[in-house]
């Protein structure tokens, strides 16, 4: 019983641990914001008490919800029982479902009872420890065989009990509550410290990680097969009546009782441990090589750095100062920002494919202006997405700032003008390509729909269109150049940095699903981000200089 109550107070414990991050981190995240965050006290950290009491409302918010989702589960499997039921009696699906037939309840049981199996199965061969359950017993110096084995077992029960209430109305339903729910416990816990015991004696036998994954797709493979056996030759009724009976239960609790003193008596949990954890990371760093770097905010930059083969051409010699270091950087990196102008183009290419073909197929009053003019609001989404913004400045922090802003010289008003400048021109040009791309596909579908569009649609497109490319090309950098959120470890500490990140997505996404053919909301628009560019400009030539530097 010592045991079972250690396991008991370090699941207590690492659910208080995980809570009370996530409200530290949020106090320190709404610290972080200016004006507001210095309102913020610092003993906001020190309410023990109201983390106790939030970690406790957690567990029981999470229970609620498992159980919502349990009666979800066993309610697909008992609608499932019912439709083969409604096909081989050929009835109607409502009279088989009120008519609560005894063989209705053996084949959900059954199909609960087999795909519970199968996923068990699956997952306990494949599933790693959780990072933070590491992160736990590192940082407090436990015994990880104790805490990861109190976890397992816990949270195998703690689902366990969040089945009883739809296992009690399932059996309720068919006049069987009692041996219903006591099946469903039973078997859940047996089958699932089972298959934790198991996923430890295939470690323990020393197979090489191919032959480990085939004897797993072997298990899954005759599991599979038994259950068809069982299901076509109309063996359910009699396995599930036997296990709901009194025997077929003592039968299932000894199992549980079985497979319980198995994995608790497991003697190598440690060298075990150890080698999921290396098994872990080398199929973490193996999915890392394959994906790219995980740092949202940086991957592109980073991948482009891992893609650059410097030359020996210089075409700068002329330049000096800020303008030499910028040029010498986009020469580059030109072919690299060249080649995603291409996959660009070549989606705006096949957009030109399916306006000819829709042109060509379709009748030839199939369009009007006022359907096409809903489509320029999203014109937006569509500039936020393939803009090169955000490429432009996770390159130049990356390959240049990250270095350049220890030094003092580099930090100057005019360098640091200078710069955003020169990288605005840049990105200006590419996304100004897109804006060109664009407008031809509406001029194409112009042309052969029998020049169908108003004079004043393509006014409003054209100024829409440039505003965009302006925006997107300076959104970025000014967000860039004046919250500057990246440390050099390039880490992001900066949390209005993802409010704004994420504002700006939002505003997007409005604009993506707006269905307004209204000129004056695009031309409404369109002033709108020419005025944040023009105000943006005096924020950066006034402000920029003090606020662009690397972040501690």
């Amino acid at each position: 019983m010592t045991l079972f109550k250690l396991y008991f107070k370090y699941y207590w414990y690492f659910k208080l641990v995980n809570v009370t991050n996530k409200i530290n981190g949020l106090i320190y995240f709404i610290r972080k914001i200016p004006w507001l965050g210095s309102k913020i006290p610092m003993r906001l950290y020190e309410l023990y008490g109201i983390k106790e009491v939030v970690t406790l409302l957690g567990l029981f918010l999470s229970l609620s919800l498992s159980i919502v989702y349990k009666f979800f589960w066993l309610g697909l499997y008992l609608f499932s029982a019912v439709v083969l039921e409604s096909i081989a009696a050929n009835e109607d699906i409502a009279n088989v479902f009120f008519a609560f037939k005894p063989h209705v309840l053996m084949n959900s049981l059954f199909i609960w009872l087999f795909l519970m199996i199968m996923w068990n199965l699956f997952m306990q061969g494949r599933s790693a420890v959780k990072t933070n359950i590491v992160r736990f017993y590192d940082d407090f110096i436990l015994s990880r065989a104790t805490v990861v084995r109190g976890m397992s077992l816990l949270d195998s029960a703690y689902q366990a009990i969040a089945y009883l209430p739809a296992a009690l109305f399932l059996g309720v339903l068919f006049g069987r509550g009692f041996s219903t729910l006591l099946l469903v416990l039973f078997s859940y816990l047996a089958v699932n410290y089972f298959c934790l015991y198991i996923h430890r004696m295939v470690y323990m036998w020393r197979f090489s990680v191919f032959f480990r994954r085939l004897l797993m797709l072997g298990s899954e493979l005759l599991v599979l097969g038994l259950g068809v056996v069982i299901w076509r030759y109309h063996l359910v009724d009699s396995l599930m009546g036997m296990l709901l009976s009194w025997g077929g239960l003592l039968f299932l609790l000894g199992c549980l009782a079985g497979s319980l003193w198995l994995f608790l008596s497991f003697k190598y949990e440690h060298d075990f441990l150890l080698y999921q954890q290396s098994l872990a990371a080398e199929t973490s760093a193996k999915w890392e090589k394959f994906v790219g770097p995980t740092n949202q905010y940086l991957s592109e930059g980073l991948t482009m750095q891992k893609k650059l083969v410097v030359t020996t051409e210089n075409a700068n010699e002329h330049l000096a100062g800020s303008n030499y270091l910028n040029a010498l950087l986009f020469s580059r990196y030109r072919s690299i920002l060249n080649k995603a102008l291409m996959y660009r183009f070549s989606v705006i290419g096949l957009a030109l494919l399916v306006i000819i073909g829709l042109s060509w197929l379709a009748p030839a009053d199939f369009l009007a202006t006022k359907e096409v003019a809903k489509t320029l609001p999203v014109l937006f989404f569509i500039m936020y997405v393939l803009s090169f913004g955000k490429k432009v400045v996770q390159l130049v922090f990356v390959n240049c700032d990250v270095s350049m802003l220890y030094y003092p010289f580099y930090r100057e008003a005019r360098t640091i003008v200078t710069g955003f400048n020169y990288r605005f021109k840049q990105t200006f040009y590419y996304n100004g390509l897109l804006a060109i791309g664009i407008f031809c596909c509406y001029l194409l579908l112009h042309v052969l729909n029998g020049f169908f569009l108003e004079g004043r649609f393509f006014i409003v497109l054209v100024f829409l269109l440039i505003a965009l490319a302006f925006l997107f090309s300076f959104h970025e950098l000014f967000v860039y150049y004046i919250l500057q959120p990246f440390t050099g470890e390039l880490e992001v500490v900066s949390p209005l940095y993802k409010v704004v990140s994420g504002g700006f997505y939002l505003i997007a996404y409005f604009n993506l699903r707006i269905q307004l053919a209204s000129y004056l909301y695009v031309v409404v628009l369109s002033a709108l981000s020419l005025l944040y560019v023009g105000i943006g400009f005096l924020v950066i030539y006034k402000w920029a200089p003090s606020t662009f530097k690397i972040k501690a």
